[in-house]
């Protein structure tokens, strides 16, 4: 156990008793197994735990969001599973579809433990996981944001707009044309790779405008977390996106408004959670929308009944422009 003396005590507590009855498996046989582990019952499971996951959740939240898991019995096996996931999130670790889906109260508990900023300035993980400049550095390499343009109080715009996207807010972000708009959504969006494994939908109108940034964004963080899904991509070419989508391997997925209609792209949102959905271009949407492409509007009303369907709430929505 490399965990050490303490990961014994999780998985006793968390495999032992009602836990492991629920499914038809012995608790006598799980018993016997961690207690040659050197598992013992733990006097407070939530202390416990709130130590082994210390330094990779926020500390204000972590009582509140573990305790709809520690007060059902049925539901101690998803501690075991948090608790290890969190030891390897941050990287393409993503929570399969199957367990959010049958356990919603396990993603709930990662957003609250980790993507949920607090304002306690002693809370190590929100001070570092939920602040703009350091994601701008952590990601991008720039010491700060554009000073230019700057908002009424005279801060930054751009900032502004990456802090709202980290607070989980729907947002329209109006900057001139080179003023750095897609850096205002991609920045929230590695962060809540980072943080949760979530998938940021981008829906763009133009093919060389997807595959500028694609190109740019993975230069930039120096791995290929950005992938762009259009209808020129041959079959093998499409099926090798679709797998790192559902690999977790893929941040940031730009998307053409008319994929919304593609069974096979709904059947691909649904193996992801989603972080939030961006309209780059968002001009248009009313532009285009009406009459030359439809589909910008069928992608709005796509984003609601998807969240309806699953029973989830509504992810952010985010428009960029310059008009």
């Amino acid at each position: 156990m490399q965990g050490g003396p303490d990961w014994a005590d999780l998985l006793r507590y968390a495999w032992t008793d009602a836990a492991a009855g629920r499914d038809g498996l012995s608790p006598t046989a799980f018993l016997w197994l961690w207690e040659r582990l050197g598992g013992r019952p733990p006097a407070d499971p939530g202390a416990l735990i709130e130590r082994l996951i210390d330094a990779r959740t926020c500390r204000s939240r972590r009582s509140a969001a573990l305790q709809p898991l520690l007060m059902q019995p049925g539901l101690r096996p998803l501690l075991g599973y948090l608790v290890t996931w969190l030891m390897v999130a941050g990287g393409n670790s993503v929570l399969p579809a199957w367990l959010r889906h049958r356990f919603p109260a396990l993603p709930e508990a990662v957003r609250r433990l980790r993507d949920e900023p607090c304002s306690d300035p002693a809370c190590a993980w929100c001070r570092d996981a939920h602040d703009p400049r350091g994601q701008l550095e952590r990601w991008f390499g720039f010491p700060d944001f554009r000073a230019e343009p700057a908002t009424a109080e005279g801060g930054s715009l751009q900032r502004a707009i990456v802090a709202a996207g980290l607070g989980h807010g729907s947002l329209l972000g109006i900057l001139p044309t080179g003023g750095g708009k897609s850096l205002c959504y991609q920045v929230p969006a590695l962060a809540r790779y980072r943080n949760r494994g979530a998938l940021t939908v981008v829906i763009s109108p133009l093919r060389a405008l997807m595959k500028d940034q694609v190109d740019g964004l993975n230069r930039r963080v120096g791995f290929e977390l950005c992938g762009a899904l259009y209808g020129d991509l041959t079959p093998p070419e499409r099926g090798a996106l679709i797998e790192r989508v559902q690999l977790g391997d893929i941040a940031v997925l730009y998307v053409a408004p008319e994929q919304f209609r593609n069974a096979s792209f709904r059947s691909l949102l649904e193996s992801r959670e989603i972080g939030a959905w961006v309209f780059d271009e968002a001009h248009c949407l009313s532009q285009w929308g009406h009459d030359f492409r439809p589909d910008y509007l069928y992608c709005a009303r796509f984003i609601r009944e998807f969240g309806e369907r699953h029973k989830l709430p509504l992810a952010p929505v985010s428009a960029v422009t310059a008009t």
